[in-house]
């Protein structure tokens, strides 16, 4: 999988969240929605019978799951982006093939359901924890319940009256649907489910389907009271439902209309008007296949056929949207930062791939001077892993990058003239950045010569600048050519002095005589 066709406007938002984030710093809420771009494929995914239909991700991040349509789930390192093993070989103990994944948010577990009626708990390595049965009856897909050892799943035969609730290690109950109304048709087919946050007792449940010739959410707002939905939501415009996702923070759902291109937002606040209604309806260039929100919260991804898409879900609308290598994307998890997306491919390849919202923080051109410190920072943005700085082409003499930190700093020994330099942040997933960055260095100014000595005032009796300061004493004497006219006209005053005093001496002699 690999890049195919970045969308001018996402390139261009790409650049204007670099120019107003500082070195080191993530998006705040009010900068815009950062665009993906496309990284690198994961190791070790795809081949001629590999089909991408559901993913998952640990709490932490650090491991990816996924069905790729073979009788074991896929395990891959999203530190390397590198396949790590599969589970247990779910066919060979008789329990269908993996349909649908989850990872439960306070659990240390993999959940999978299966096409032969079974919820598998597996460990975190894959291998096998616990199972719950209902055998024979083939599932669509799963949803973990927070705050209890519960799971809830569709089935994929559509059975218009019930949901089913399986009690981890001990039973399987229906959840039924409420009667059938003209307002509240009942499914002619389900997909996926959703379960909101809760105490594992009043867990918002939301079921993607179709009814009536039309997509359709159903609402059960307390599930386990066993009432039936809370509301059934028509999705105009569309044929079919297909993935519904609940917010972090429970207020919001999005579900999908794969055929219609089409995202819907569903307010979810019990408090809000807006609770159990449309709140938004956004319209894709792609179908709407699968669906993610990011863990951080105010965006959620949507993939299908060759484009992922970002959805700014605080304003209900596109954010941006990037094509991929792919024939069918229909799997989308994100990180928990939400910076970092994995897509995989129903059709085609089979495979994987990473796409990130990273970017790098550049100083202005730098200015240095020969002998004298410098230092100039870049940060690295929304990168998940540490990153290794690098610089193209050598840095002036007495200059240099540090890898670790990103501050090109030292003390510059020779001019050097106005020079770009490419500066690289790359991390151990394959993600790079790089940003041009100019770099000149002045030589260093020279001697600043010494002001000339001013000349005593003269007969008049002004000070001029070479008056002594009041209380002060003057001036030392000037030497050097300065000097000439002031000795020329010490000469003549003493010779007018001696005459003076001859001529007063032969005054007084005659008068004696």
């Amino acid at each position: 999988m690999r890049l195919r066709a970045p969308a001018t406007a996402a390139a261009a938002a790409a650049l204007a969240a670099c120019a107003i984030l500082l070195p080191g710093t993530g998006a705040s809420a009010a900068d815009p929605i950062p665009p993906l771009h496309f990284v690198t494929g994961v190791s070790g995914s795809g081949g001629p019978t590999s089909s991408v239909t559901a993913m998952a991700i640990s709490n932490d991040g650090s491991t990816g799951y996924v069905v790729d349509g073979s009788s074991r789930i896929l395990i891959f390192d999203t530190a390397t982006n590198a396949v790590m093993g599969q589970s247990f070989d779910f066919a060979g103990i008789g329990v269908g093939l993996p349909v649908d994944v989850a990872v439960p948010v306070d659990r240390d577990e993999v959940d999978v359901a299966t096409s032969a009626g079974w919820i598998m708990q597996l460990n975190p390595d894959g291998t096998l924890l616990a199972t719950n049965g209902l055998p024979g009856t083939a599932l669509a897909g799963l949803a973990t319940v927070e705050g209890g050892a519960t799971v809830v799943a569709t089935p994929a035969e559509a059975d218009p009256t019930r949901l089913l609730r399986y009690n981890l290690g001990l039973s399987v109950s229906p959840i039924p649907f409420a009667p059938d109304t003209p307002t509240t048709p009942t499914p002619s087919s389900l997909a996926r489910i959703a379960a909101g946050p809760g105490t594992g007792f009043d867990n918002d449940v939301l079921v993607a389907g179709t009814a009536d010739g039309s997509g359709v959410l159903y609402l059960f707002d307390s599930p386990f009271s066993l009432s039936g939905q809370a509301f059934t939501i028509l999705l105009p415009g569309t044929s079919s439902a297909g993935d519904v996702v609940v917010s972090p923070s429970g207020d919001q759902a999005l579900v999908t209309a794969p055929a219609a291109k089409k995202v819907f937002l569903v307010g979810l606040d019990p408090l809000s008007s807006d609770f159990g209604t449309i709140t938004a309806t956004i319209d894709l260039p792609h179908l709407a296949a699968a669906a993610a929100w990011a863990p951080s919260g105010g965006r959620a991804y949507v993939v299908g056929d060759n484009g992922v898409a970002t959805i700014d879900t605080d304003a209900g609308t596109l954010a941006s949207d990037v094509l991929v290598d792919t024939v069918d994307a229909a799997g989308v998890v994100a990180s928990p930062s939400g910076d970092r997306v994995w897509t995989g491919d129903a059709e085609g390849s089979g495979g994987i791939g990473m796409l990130s919202a990273s970017a790098v923080a550049a100083p202005v051109s730098g200015a240095a001077t020969v002998g004298e410190a410098f230092s100039d920072a870049f940060g690295a943005v929304r990168f998940d892993l540490p990153v290794t700085w690098s610089v193209q082409s050598a840095l002036p003499d007495g200059l240099a990058l540090d890898p670790a930190t990103g501050v090109v700093s030292g003390t510059p020994s020779a001019a050097a003239a106005d020079t770009e330099y490419t500066v690289t942040a790359s991390s151990s997933d394959g993600d790079a950045v790089s940003v041009s960055w100019a770099l000149t260095v002045s030589a260093a100014a020279g001697p600043v010569p010494s002001p000339s000595p001013s000349v005593p005032g003269g007969a008049s009796g002004g000070t001029g600048s070479g008056a002594a300061p009041s209380g002060g004493r003057g001036p030392l004497a000037a030497t050097g050519s300065d000097a000439v006219p002031a000795l020329a006209a010490g000469a003549l005053l003493l010779a007018g002095g001696v005459g003076v005093w001859a001529v007063a001496a032969r005054r007084r002699a005659a008068q004696r005589g």
